[in-house]
């Protein structure tokens, strides 16, 4: 079993020559030679457009519960690893529950999972390419403290469908805490947020300093997101400390695994032994 990949088909030429040569013979055969050099020049171009395509579903949305559209570093990585498996990704979009569904029915590689026992049953993952930091976000008039799982006893916290956080956050989920799942995106979570809805919500960044993260968000809420209207002297606060740190990787349903993980995880590897990943992670714009 293989990712699904496409090729484009190829051209073919066959020159027919006459059985005897003439005025307008030789002038056809001048055109044939032109034809057949010009072919033999677009024969590297041909063959750069019959490049292999492979399948790579990402979470659409909020893009893994990160924010509005894809973050950098999942569009840069993805970029990235393309370019070093000289392939292109054909890329699908997905909620994240029917992301995992295709993924289980064998579509194609995806892109931004973290590892849970459950997935380990049945999908192969690449090497970590980025650790997120999972930040808990609260309007900033109702914050509370924090500084391990069990101070979330009985809170409501917003997340995306389908979403996981590792064996512990999943054990937790609906005992220890009540999540409140959605396949709306980021905006409708914070509008249910400032609604009261939930005392907050689960936000990824890759970024480590709790305060950048708060300013990052509140200021892409006002920048990107005009529908929703803050109460005055509200803001979003991101709690100081995480959650907790998952790791992001590529996987494909392990029977389907033709190889393909090897290679991304060469291409990661050497990626990191040279600098061109973390490069590539750091160009934000």
């Amino acid at each position: 079993m293989h990712p699904i990949r496409a090729h484009r088909p190829k051209t073919g030429f066959s020159p027919v020559f006459p059985s005897k040569p003439s005025r307008l013979g030789r002038a056809g055969g001048r055109l044939r030679l032109t034809l057949l050099l010009t072919l033999g020049l677009l024969m590297p171009c041909l063959a750069q457009a019959e490049k292999p395509d492979i399948v790579l579903m990402l979470a659409s949305g909020d893009a893994a519960g990160t924010g509005i559209s894809p973050q950098p570093a999942l569009r840069n990585t993805v970029e990235f690893v393309e370019r070093g498996l000289d392939v292109g990704f054909e890329v699908r979009r997905y909620p994240w529950k029917r992301l995992l569904q295709n993924l289980n029915n064998g579509e194609g590689l995806a892109f931004g999972l973290s590892k849970n026992s459950e997935r380990l049953q049945t999908l192969r993952f690449s090497e970590p390419v980025y650790v997120n930091y999972v930040w808990l976000v609260t309007r900033s008039d109702t914050t509370f403290p924090f500084s391990s799982m069990q101070d979330l006893k009985g809170k409501s916290l917003g997340v995306s469908r389908g979403s996981s956080f590792g064996d512990e956050f999943d054990r937790q989920k609906n005992i220890l805490f009540t999540a409140e799942e959605d396949a709306y995106g980021l905006q409708n979570r914070l509008n249910k947020l400032l609604s009261n809805r939930m005392d907050a919500i689960v936000f990824q960044n890759r970024n480590a300093d709790p305060a950048q993260v708060e300013a990052m968000l509140n200021q892409r809420v006002a920048q990107q997101m005009p529908e929703i209207r803050m109460p005055h002297g509200v803001t979003f606060r991101v709690l100081r400390k995480p959650l907790l740190t998952d790791s992001i990787h590529f996987a494909i349903r392990a029977q389907n695994d033709d190889g393909i993980i090897a290679k991304i995880n060469a291409v990661i590897l050497r990626g990191k032994k040279t600098g061109e990943l973390m490069k590539a992670l750091s160009q934000e714009q």
